[in-house]
């Protein structure tokens, strides 16, 4: 991980088993990501000023300003991208992701803040950022039961994000088969960073088909219409 990492490893950290028979992602706050990218810019710019006053013989001046310009242009750059990986991060329906044994294991968020978060949520929301809810459950589902894959686009907080979705089958209480959307990626911004989560998971996965993440094929969601709350897809 460093500044430059992309959503997906900022946001989780990404463990292949040695035995090569599974992955865990775990979810990992950006805090984690900030702290260390302020950490590097402010030795960059510290850094740069002990090389002017090294190479000049002065302290400070324009000259100080120059040697330090790439570790201030880097702190800019993480102060204004923190908040847009806060909100991705806030505005997660599932936690951790483990594939392993012949089965997908994900973690299942709250559908509200709950407890002592509840007083806190309020205070980020004022600065356009969701807070991230507990887990409160874990969905296990067969690989074998997966009978093929889709992208979904979904407006959540504000803000458009593109998940996959496995489409498994089922058996219903009548003994009845039945085919169930289930949600396999956390939401990203960006259609790369998705496709970059998926190939982690590619080596693990059955009955994937090749497809393309073709965001401009994929209806986007209408914001009139009111979601499914059953639907695990949705937020």
């Amino acid at each position: 991980m460093h500044p430059f990492s992309s959503d997906v490893h900022c946001l989780y950290k990404i463990t292949h088993f040695q035995s090569g028979s599974g992955v865990k992602f775990e979810a990992r706050h950006p805090f984690w990501w900030a702290m260390l990218s302020f950490a590097i810019s402010m030795a960059l710019m510290f850094g740069g000023l002990f090389l002017e006053e090294a190479i000049t013989g002065t302290e400070g001046g324009n000259g100080a300003v120059l040697f330090a310009a790439p570790g201030l242009l880097l702190f800019l750059f993480v102060a204004f991208r923190v908040g847009n990986l806060i909100h991705t991060y806030g505005s997660q329906n599932s936690g951790s992701i483990i594939i392993s044994q012949g089965e997908i294991s994900i973690e299942i968020l709250d559908d509200e803040i709950r407890g002592i978060l509840g007083f806190f949520a309020p205070i980020q929301a004022l600065f356009g950022r969701p807070m991230r809810r507990k887990v409160v459950d874990q969905l296990n589902a067969p690989l074998a039961a997966i009978l093929g894959y889709q992208w979904d686009v979904a407006t959540i907080n504000g803000e458009t994000f593109v998940c996959a979705d496995a489409n498994i089958a089922t058996i219903d209480s009548e003994g009845g088969e039945s085919i169930r959307r289930l949600q396999i990626t956390p939401f990203f911004r960006t259609q790369e960073n998705a496709f970059e989560f998926i190939e982690q998971m590619l080596p693990y996965l059955d009955a994937w088909d090749g497809m393309e993440l073709d965001i401009d094929a994929i209806e986007q969601p209408d914001e009139n219409e009111q979601p499914d709350e059953s639907d695990p897809s949705i937020a």
